[in-house]
Parts: structure tokens; C-alpha cells; sequence
């Protein structure tokens, strides 16, 4: 039985670079694994700006009588409706954002779409 061949010089440097580089690439948040490139960093700031935006925009929601009487000076009667005209141009808006996003190619998956960054 032969022994395997042993390799030196450059290819040997070469062999072992990439084997580094596949062990060090991917870095984990708790028991999630992230995509090469992807800092643990990276997720946690993208996870504090979408508590922010949530707060911020339930306070705004609460806050919708006082905004429509103290800075609008809108008459306490009228604020239903314009509510409501608010609410439905809103989910108008959404509705149509959502409905002409781009969809992903036929090699992508619906995860990796939507979530490149995070790989379970």
C-alpha cells in the first residue's frame, strides 16, 4: 500500500490558507450561524433599529389625538375620519409596496431573500 504524497511549497501555504479561511469565516450569534463576512455586531445592530422603529411608531399611533389637535388644530369631530383616511392610505401604500418587490430567481430561496445575513 502507497503513502499518500506528501505536498510542500506554495500549494501546501495554499491548501492551508483555505482551510483557514472556511474555519474562521463564519462567526455565530448564540446558537445561530452567520454568513461569511457577517459580524455578530452587524445582526445586533440591525436587531436595535427595529425596536427602535417599532417603539417609535407605536408612540406614534398612541399619540395620534394629540398630534391631530395640538399641532394640526384639527376639531375633535374630524379626527375619525381623518384617522381613517390616514389608516387607509397607509395600508394602500403597503399593500402596493409589497405586491411589486422584486421576487427572488429561480437559484435563490425564499429564506435567503429575505434574510441573507443569517443562516440557520
Amino acid at each position: 500500500m502507497k503513502a499518500p504524497p506528501v505536498i510542500r511549497g506554495p500549494a501546501r501555504q495554499k491548501m492551508e490558507t483555505v482551510a483557514a479561511t472556511k474555519t474562521l469565516a463564519t462567526k455565530t450569534l448564540g446558537p445561530i450561524q452567520l454568513a461569511p463576512g457577517v459580524q455578530p455586531r452587524h445582526v445586533l445592530a440591525k436587531l436595535f433599529v427595529a425596536f427602535v422603529a417599532i417603539a417609535m411608531l407605536s408612540g406614534v399611533s398612541l399619540l395620534n389625538a394629540y398630534l391631530l389637535t395640538e399641532h394640526l388644530h384639527l376639531p375633535r369631530g374630524q379626527q375619525g375620519a381623518v384617522t381613517g383616511d390616514l389608516s387607509l392610505s397607509g395600508s394602500s401604500h403597503r399593500a402596493a409596496t409589497l405586491t411589486f418587490r422584486q421576487s427572488p430567481g429561480p437559484a435563490e430561496s425564499r429564506e435567503d431573500a429575505f434574510s441573507p445575513a443569517l443562516q440557520v
